[in-house]
């Protein structure tokens, strides 16, 4: 009888476990259309974003927080979570399958520069279709599709803090810089953006049983005292 409570614990417990939704979705860009210094044409922007569970259909969000990690790299400099900080708000807005269908993403170089002047390696990553999109309301900044992709040298033009806020790209610094920018005044534009994201819609891999610490303290005693009822059995 203690075994068969044991087990059934222990069965209820596992079968309780709250599953990860962890989801990746990955990005490249078209080639960049400016290079300057270490970069060459040719070279594009490819990475990733991994968020603690997939993205909602027809949805506009901010996912900062859910950002688990991201790494992107230009083909000369790459910025991930370990060397680089998100700037604002990341803003992802999915279509009718939870696709990626624009995009706001800003990483730059830690630690941030603290001098107006200073240079310093950022990435801004930016896609809008324009007014008429999810998300996209009534104003200057959102009247036309716009893609703009700057990567490399940025130099800091505003302070608050005692740390950068605002940034330009600027191809006089180490890396030389590599801008890609595309402006569309022809208003809204789905299509106008040939950058690639994959990810999240359809099937996602077999999620992985996730035990907090209390529940896999749990988990561990009752296998423990199951463990130890067996071998007295034998004994």
């Amino acid at each position: 009888m203690p075994v068969k409570i044991t087990l059934a614990a222990v069965l209820l417990l596992v079968g309780t476990v709250a599953y990860a939704q962890v989801t990746t979705y990955t990005f490249q860009s078209e080639p960049f259309h400016d290079v300057f210094g270490t970069y060459v044409a040719g070279q594009n922007l490819t990475g990733h974003i991994t968020l603690s569970e997939p993205l909602p259909p027809n949805s506009s969000s901010n996912v900062n927080s859910i950002l688990v990690s991201y790494s992107f790299s230009d083909g000369v400099v790459t910025l991930d979570d370990s060397n680089s900080e998100t700037v604002s708000e990341i803003i992802l807005t999915t279509d009718a399958i939870g696709s990626i269908q624009s995009y706001s993403l800003t990483f730059w170089a830690s630690p941030l520069a603290t001098a107006t002047g200073q240079i310093f390696t950022g990435m801004d990553i930016l896609f809008e279709p324009g007014f008429g999109a999810i998300g996209c309301e009534p104003s200057k900044e959102c009247l036309s599709a716009t893609v703009q992709i700057n990567s490399g040298d940025i130099e800091c033009v505003s302070l608050s803090g005692g740390q950068c806020v605002g940034g330009i790209p600027n191809p006089t610094g180490a890396n030389g810089g590599a801008i890609f920018r595309i402006d569309n005044n022809t208003g809204f534009n789905p299509n106008f953006d040939n950058s690639i994201w994959l990810g999240g819609a359809g099937p996602q891999p077999a999620a992985v049983p996730a035990l907090g610490q209390d529940s896999l303290l749990l988990l561990m005693l009752m296998l423990s005292a199951l463990g130890s009822f067996a071998m007295r059995r034998r004994g």
